[in-house]
Parts: structure tokens; sequence; C-alpha cells
């Protein structure tokens, strides 16, 4: 039975899959291209990660795929009331925040490449190839203030109401790097500590037997000697 029980916790621990998978990105220093540059001449580049469970996505995978997501804040709604929002069937609660109705971010964990979803609406798209690397995307981030903005394939983009524009060739994804789930790690852990018991139990009951056995051995050679002398 207990071998049993070691072999089932071994066998699902260790065929656990992991679906939550880590990009993240990092940008160029921007350069101004247009405006006065209220700012400066340049400003700090795009840069973050993004989680995403992979079995959420309507896919089921994350390999040689395109995925959306949208990402509409309730800023400016109801004077930010967000419970009242949800009451009323305007917002949704997500995992990366209370977003309006009109968001779908099945699948996305958490992005904190631009703030959602602070005062901000996003639309983010990309492709993958088979080992699931990002390999094209554009993000557009509506800001509720400034900047607006977008990165991109084509270059990182930053845009304010007064004119200035800055831009920068297009930063590099990470490749996907993946997420222990608390449940495997439980798993994992509780296989681990199966399969030292499993083997302690072993060497006391082979260390029993021998042990046995060397007592009876004690015990039958007087016999012995007196049935042969």
């Amino acid at each position: 039975m207990h071998k049993l029980l070691i072999f089932y916790l071994a066998f699902v621990a260790f065929n656990v899959e992991a679906l939550i998978y880590k990009y993240e990105y990092e940008g160029n220093t921007l350069n101004l291209v247009k405006g006065n540059g209220e700012y400066g001449d340049t400003v700090t580049g795009y840069s973050g990660s993004m989680l995403i469970d992979e079995n959420l996505l309507p896919g089921g995978s994350l390999a040689n795929t395109s995925v959306s997501f949208l990402a509409r804040s309730t800023w400016g709604w109801g004077s930010g009331n967000e419970q009242e929002l949800l009451e009323e069937g305007y917002a949704i609660e997500t995992q990366i925040g209370v977003l309006l109705k009109s968001s779908h971010v099945d699948g996305l964990v958490a992005f904190d490449i631009h703030p959602i979803p602070g005062e901000v609406e996003a639309s983010i798209n990309f492709t993958t190839d088979d080992n699931r690397n990002i390999i094209s995307w554009f993000t557009s981030y509506t800001d509720g203030y400034n900047p607006d903005g977008n990165t991109g394939s084509n270059g990182d983009w930053e845009v304010y109401e007064w004119g200035d524009e800055y831009y920068a060739p297009p930063g590099i994804w990470s490749a996907p790097a993946v997420v222990p789930i608390p449940g495997t790690l439980w798993l994992l852990s509780t296989a681990g500590l199966a399969i030292i018991f499993g083997i302690r139990q072993r060497f006391r009951l082979k260390s029993h037997s021998l042990n046995c056995k060397h007592q009876l051995q004690k015990a039958f050679y007087p016999m012995k000697k007196r049935c042969f002398a």
C-alpha cells in the first residue's frame, strides 16, 4: 500500500504541467523626435513584465498563436465608485483589478509594462512561435492624462498632449519562464517526502529482517553444536 501511495504522489507531482508563464520586456531609452522636449531630449523607455495563464486562453496554448487582451480602466466612470459599477454590471473583477465590462482579459494574470488598470486603456497583442517566444507585438496605451504611447515590433512611442513625441527602436522580450504554481510546489514537496519516507521504511524493514535472521542464527547455533557433536 505504501509503495502504491508513494508511486502515485511522485507520478502526479512530476507530471503536473505548469501553465503560468512570465514574459519580461526591456525597452530602449526614448528620444525626442518632435516638439520642444518639456521633459528633456530623452525619457525612460518601457520595461516590465506580464504573467499569462495559458490554461485560460481561448486556444489553451501560448505556442504558435496570436493573443489579444483589452483592459479598460474604470477610471472616469461613476467618480471611481468601483463597487457601484460592479453592482450595476458595468464593471468586472479580474486578476489585474476592476475593469469595465467591455474588457477582455482571459488569461492575463499580471501586467506592469504600463500601469493597468490605473487610468489607462490598454490593447495588448502579440504572436508567438512554437516555443512560446514573442516574435511580433503591438501594445497601445491611452492614459487618462499623459502620456499615450505604444510598444511594438516597429518601435516604441510616447506622445504628450502638448505635442512632444519620443521614439525608440523596439525592445526585447525575454523567453517565457515557467512560474511555479503553489499547488505544484506542494505536490513536489509531498512527493519528495513520500519518496524519502518510502526509502527509510524499506531500509528499516530490511534492517529488521537482517536482525531477525541474525537472532535466529544465534539461537540455532548451540543446538547445531549439540546435534553434531
